[in-house]
């Protein structure tokens, strides 16, 4: 008889130690997909708000004027809604300054953004600004 306790004893902690064992395993296996799914994912949101960046840039560099100026409108509403979907991924400095320039550019009215000067040669100033501030966002995404 206690030949059949004492085996009982080792086989429940010999079970437990191979359960406690199974269970850090696969803890520090989800803890750890879980840190490559979160990066994998930050990395994505800055991928597709870069990619809307060079997208306004293509559009300032082959719109000019009154026709740019509509279709900033519509794209700076987009600007704004993706920016605020990767403010979270950013530190607080960085965060700060990033937001800065967003607003900076977001503030680009429709004549800064379609002003032209023709005089003495025709300088695309609009296109200026609104290159200058996606870069700045740029910069400040790091």
């Amino acid at each position: 008889m206690p030949c059949e306790t004492f085996s009982t004893v080792v086989s429940f902690i010999t079970g437990a130690g191979v359960a406690f064992i199974t269970d850090r395993f696969a803890t520090r296996r989800e803890a750890k997909n879980r840190e490559r799914l979160s990066t994998e994912a930050r990395d994505r949101r800055k991928r597709d708000f870069l990619g809307i960046l060079g997208g306004m840039r293509a559009e300032a560099e082959r719109i000019a004027g009154d026709p740019y100026a509509q279709l900033f409108r519509q794209r700076v509403i987009e600007l704004r809604r993706e920016s605020a979907r990767i403010e979270s991924d950013l530190t607080e400095p960085m965060r700060t300054a990033f937001k800065g320039a967003v607003v900076a550019m977001c503030r680009l009215t429709d004549g800064q953004v379609a002003e032209i000067q023709r005089q003495p040669e025709v300088e695309y100033l609009g296109r200026l600004r609104v290159t200058e501030a996606i870069d700045n966002i740029v910069e400040e995404l790091g």
